[in-house]
């Protein structure tokens, strides 16, 4: 496997663990339970989407 196919992967890890913890805070109903997992998964994918982009773009990942 690619190194980049490595990075895009623990993103994804990374956003549907982050986007599961933060969705099950509070008690509300599944709808907005799920409403929220997608909010949050989709946030911090693109957050790190972005941050690995820069990364990757001033070669300080291999």
């Amino acid at each position: 496997m690619n190194s980049i196919e490595v990075y895009l992967m623990v993103i994804v890890l990374n956003s549907t663990i982050a986007g599961w913890l933060f969705s099950r805070v509070e008690k509300s109903e599944k709808v907005i339970k799920v409403m929220r997992f997608m909010l949050f998964f989709w946030l911090f994918g693109f957050v790190q989407l972005i941050v690995f982009a820069l990364l990757y773009q001033y070669k300080m990942l291999a």
